[in-house]
């Protein structure tokens, strides 16, 4: 109501003022701004009778509807809290369990590695004891031949140097006795 008074006052008292001929939002006469506020009133009126209890049934439902949904999420907040720690609960258990399944899993593990580590360890001295007997073999042969090939080399010599053949045994002699003085 004062509201409405104010908007009444307003306009009477803009009415009365008379016009600098501008064409602003309150330039006009006195009736104008009476017939424009009889109007709003009976708009007022019109929208108070007809749609006002509408439009707060409306709000009212509205309000009812956010009232039970925040009640609902309320409820389904706590239901929410309370399967969290329970959640939680089995979540520390099973990370128990989990801890110590992993230090049983480390310790297998552990052995596993170390048997894997000794095991290539052995083949390891095993590959190297072969190799120094291929090496030793390997030695033992080129010796071999080049002792054989120390015997050819001294069987020429001694045909070149005698200018003549030698038989059978003394090839033999000069051979073996040249191998000797090698080896010593």
């Amino acid at each position: 109501m004062f509201i409405l008074a104010d908007i009444i006052s307003t306009g009477l008292i803009l009415a009365s003022e008379t016009p600098e001929e501008s064409n602003g939002i309150f330039s006009g006469t006195l009736g104008d701004s009476i017939w424009t506020i009889v109007w709003f009133v009976v708009l007022l009126i019109v929208l108070k009778k007809f749609a006002w209890k509408h439009i707060l049934a409306g709000l009212q439902a509205r309000e009812d509807k956010i009232a039970s949904e925040i009640g609902d999420a309320q409820k389904m907040r706590k239901e929410a809290e309370g399967k969290l720690g329970e959640y939680n609960k089995k979540l520390s258990e099973l990370d128990a369990e989990g801890a110590e399944l992993a230090r049983k899993h480390l310790n297998k593990a552990e052995a596993q590695a170390k048997l894997m580590i000794d095991k290539t360890i052995a083949e390891n001295r095993s590959a190297k004891q072969r190799a120094q007997m291929e090496i030793e073999l390997a030695m033992v042969q080129a010796k071999n031949e080049l002792l054989g090939q120390v015997g050819d080399i001294v069987l020429g010599l001694g045909n070149e140097i005698l200018g003549r053949t030698v038989s059978d045994e003394d090839n033999q002699k000069l051979i073996d006795d040249a191998v000797e003085k090698l080896r010593e």
